[in-house]
Order: C-alpha cells, then structure tokens, then sequence
C-alpha cells in the first residue's frame, strides 16, 4: 500500500557561488544559485551554456551596485535570438515602493541582458533563467534608486 500524505524533499542543498568577475557557466552546473557581488567601474560578463532543455540559473545580488560605471552582461552562448522574457524594475523611495516599469525582449535578435549600476540598484535584485532546449527565458526583478528608468538600468540586447 503507498503511503500518502508524504511531503516532498529536496535530495540535496542548492550549489551556490559568489561572482565578483566574469565567469562562463558550464552546462553541469545548471540549478546553481549565484550571488552576484560587483560594484567596481567595470563590467563583468556572465555567459550562460548553450540551451539546453530544463536547465535553469538564479542570480541574486548581495550587494548594491551604486558604481556608475559598474555592468553586469548575462549572455547566451548561442547567439542571435535565444533570449526572452520579462524584468520587473521597481523604483524604490526610500523604504517603499514607487512604482515600476518593465522591459521586454523585443523578440528579435535579443542574446543578452544588461543590467546597470547607473541608476544605483540596490542589493536583492534578482534575475533567473529557464531554457526549454532552443532559447533562454529571464524573470525578475531590480530594485533602482527613485527615478531611474527601465530603459537606463536594464536592457535587452
């Protein structure tokens, strides 16, 4: 007879990494979780593998980017239109939330996501990635100082 009433459990913890400069990620490591800590006047560029169907990546910022030189680059290994999805900016003023606005992969050639410390984006910002074998699908969200714009804090490209 089966048991029921059984709740699930994970077999294993989460691998997770600090990134404080550019890395490519090899395919055995999707599931990992990566907590990005960058605020230097430079870009760090962060290539995903080639889609694969199922593999997925989080990435979780411990720290503010308030550098305005300061640039963090997700990108497909796969080039030209293999990203899509959407990410949530929200304005933050203060302790409360301002209101926010949402860029979208245009659908075209999109093969990466720019996210940028210009507009001083506070830690705990977060961006996962999907792949169902043939693109990558992005979901998140960026906290940025009261008054950014989308458009100057992340980008589709």
């Amino acid at each position: 007879m089966a048991k029921s009433a059984r709740s699930a459990r994970v077999g294993s913890r989460q691998r997770t990494e600090t990134i404080t400069a550019s890395k490519t990620i090899g395919s055995a490591e999707t599931g990992e979780l990566y907590f990005i800590n960058h605020n230097a006047a430079s870009t760090i560029t962060i290539t995903l593998p080639s889609v694969q169907d199922g593999a997925y990546f989080k990435f979780y910022w411990i720290a503010a980017m308030t550098d305005n030189a300061a640039v963090v680059v997700i990108e497909s290994a796969d080039g030209s239109d293999t990203m899509r999805g959407r990410i949530f900016c929200v304005e933050v003023d203060g302790s409360t939330s301002t209101g926010g606005t949402q860029p979208l992969a245009d659908n075209s050639n999109d093969t990466k996501i720019t996210i940028d410390g210009n507009t001083d984006m506070y830690d705990g910002s977060w961006v996962e990635l999907w792949s169902d074998g043939s693109k990558w699908y992005a979901n998140g969200i960026v906290w940025v100082v009261a008054g950014a714009t989308y458009a100057a804090s992340v980008a589709f490209g």
